[in-house]
């Protein structure tokens, strides 16, 4: 019998970065579990909201909800805990429990705590359980990056460090994004485990969906989306903003009327106020799953100035989804190396922080781009997506895995 749950900390509805993290474990394992190739699957998860990611009722029985309130990253941290998922952990324990799993997989290293908890809980019953952990960065590293406080770093770094590493530890498999940040988790840890490598995926793109707004005289759309309190998107519209005047003299230099969309939750007031002194900036904070798809549908080119940050940058892949061509940092293509053969035509690389290097590759961008084709340009993207990203693709790396437990 292959028994297995999922647990993410993340809402699977959601459209931050662990949501779509979660996004290339729910829909594989539930194509596995139809085909019966996993005799039963089970997904606790935080949170439940209008669905991004719509799933089966028949498989409404198969989902926990772990409602998460405002206070629990508080509380979780005066425990002494990475996530707030941690102070669910004697519910959690006890739904895995009443189901038997033999393989449990968490989507990521922050559940360190629960990990060791429900290891512990299965070896003093000297029962058999198979742990496959996902990586979708390297925590240690993202949050050394991020937090600049001198004591929230410590105690963060400390936490990190702490249920990383036992989150590795209990690991009987690993599953990384890109090799390179595989090794350097081993190396730094010193622990070594069996790995694989697999990517983002963002579900099977709508070829039929392509535009929400067919009128070739409107202003061309740039967006930009994510975390806008995240440092690494913090950082991006920073560098956005001290460029736009470039970019408004290309839209000069090409005759085409340009606006930018941001979207994204929770920026701080000062990157609202430096934000809305921009009018060709429009705001987005906060919007709906649906909204959001709304907008990446109508959108037609993404940006991505990404310099910082760990694992693999969730905006090319959701780019490529949604059929729009992606001006992007280095930084931003980590892991997406398959891609290259694009680079030019539909994937704009230019190097971190380097203006001119960022406005010569939108100039590129707009010299390739026509939006009369702009239907064309999206189905060709997004075939491109379904070549390198498709389901299968996916469910493979996990049948393997789960054949050889």
């Amino acid at each position: 019998m292959r028994n297995i749950v999922y647990i993410t900390p993340f809402d699977i509805f959601g459209y931050g970065g662990g949501a779509i993290g979660s996004k290339k474990f729910i829909a594989p394992l539930l194509s596995l579990f139809e085909k019966k190739e996993i005799d039963n699957l089970y997904i606790i998860t935080f949170n439940k909201k209008m669905g991004f990611m719509p799933i089966n009722n028949q498989y409404s029985n198969i989902i926990t909800y772990i409602n998460k309130k405002k206070i629990d990253p508080i509380v979780s941290r005066l425990l002494c805990r990475r996530s707030a998922f941690d102070i669910y952990a004697n519910k959690i324990i006890k739904l895995v429990s009443s189901v038997n799993p033999n393989i449990i997989i968490f989507q990521s290293s922050i559940t360190g705590y629960i990990s060791d908890r429900i290891y512990k809980y299965y070896k003093d019953r000297s029962s058999n359980l198979y742990i496959i952990q996902n990586f979708d960065n390297f925590e240690f590293k993202l949050v050394r990056e991020a937090i600049k406080s001198s004591l929230l770093r410590k105690i963060e770094l400390f936490l990190c460090y702490k249920y990383e590493k036992i989150a590795l530890e209990r690991a009987n498999t690993c599953i990384f994004l890109r090799e390179e940040e595989g090794n350097e988790i081993f190396t730094f840890y010193g622990i070594k485990k069996p790995y694989y490598i697999l990517p983002f995926y963002y579900g099977e793109p709508d070829m039929n969906q392509v535009d929400l707004d067919i009128n070739y005289n409107r202003k061309l759309r740039f967006i930009f989306t994510g975390s806008l309190n995240f440092f690494p998107n913090e950082e991006a519209i920073d560098f956005i903003i001290n460029n736009f005047y470039k970019i408004k003299y290309l839209s000069e230099k090409f005759n085409l009327d340009i606006n930018l969309i941001i979207a994204g939750g929770f920026p701080s007031k000062k990157l609202l106020k430096k934000i809305n002194k921009i009018p060709d900036i429009k705001t987005f904070i906060n919007p709906s799953s649906i909204q959001m798809a709304e907008l990446l549908t109508e959108a037609d080119l993404f940006i991505s100035p990404v310099f910082s940050g760990a694992g693999m940058k969730t905006k090319v892949i959701e780019a490529l989804y949604y059929g729009l061509p992606i001006i992007a940092s280095e930084t931003s293509l980590k892991g997406y190396e398959e891609l290259r053969s694009y680079y030019g035509k539909y994937i704009f690389k230019f190097r971190d922080r380097d203006s001119e290097d960022f406005i010569n590759n939108i100039e590129k961008a707009l010299l390739n781009y026509e939006i009369k084709d702009k239907i064309k340009i999206k189905i060709t993207i997004k075939k491109i997506y379904t070549n390198h990203y498709n389901i299968n693709r996916f469910m493979n790396v996990l049948r393997e895995i789960i054949q050889n437990v």
